[in-house]
């Protein structure tokens, strides 16, 4: 899966877009990114949780905050772009 990264760069594709509600895609993200890290935009999104089922919308200051920190966790990065 790494080398999918390796040939999205290699054909011009630097962003990569993600949201907690798209199941465990900031999960796989982080732990293949590793040294390219620098080399990606990364956004993700808040607002809507999944859990397996439903969707539930939240858009609370304090449910942003919670989630952009679950976020950069997930995707082993300090930063988002």
């Amino acid at each position: 899966i790494s080398g999918l990264l390796d040939l999205a760069l290699d054909h011009g594709i630097n962003l990569l877009d993600t949201a907690p509600a798209y199941g465990s895609s900031e999960e796989r993200l982080g732990a293949i990114l590793g040294p390219r890290r620098d080399k990606f935009f990364i956004l993700t999104k808040t607002g809507e949780e999944f859990d397996g089922t439903e969707s539930k919308y939240i858009f609370t200051a304090e449910h942003t905050r919670m989630s952009v920190e679950r976020s950069l966790k997930r995707l082993r990065t300090d930063v988002l772009d």
